[in-house]
């Protein structure tokens, strides 16, 4: 790189030449080294940038209106049929004297998939 750098009367001194050849060597290997490690970052850090403008980024209020809407479709109950083929939340004329409690359990079954267990209990009145 030095020798493109010549001017006519550095030719004239071959000595002060190969000496600023020397030096200016050791200056581009000495700063080699910390250019490669700047440079690495420089890719690191792009590669962990995250592009929140993207489409398909999910960001902090759209991931928890997600994570609402999930919660909220787990809290509402299945309608249940009993074994005659009557809808269940519907009370019957002989059920209307009655109080019912009703218990909603959930439980994790296969893979991970919730099952909804409910037991009535009913007390007559007398």
């Amino acid at each position: 790189m030095s020798h493109r750098c010549l001017c006519n009367e550095l030719q004239q001194f071959p000595i002060l030449r190969r000496s600023m050849d020397e030096v200016i060597g050791k200056f581009l290997r000495d700063g080699l080294k910390p250019a490669q490690d700047m440079i690495a970052h420089i890719i690191e850090m792009e590669a962990d940038y995250i592009n929140t403008s993207h489409p398909s980024f999910i960001g902090g209020s759209k991931a928890v209106e997600q994570a609402q809407q999930q919660v909220r479709a787990a809290r509402l109950p299945a309608t249940v049929v009993r074994r005659d083929g009557v809808d269940a939340d519907r009370p019957q004329a002989s059920e209307k004297t009655q109080k019912a409690r009703a218990l909603l359990g959930r439980t994790t079954g296969v893979n991970g998939v919730i099952t909804d267990q409910i037991q009535v209990f009913c007390l007559a009145t007398f």
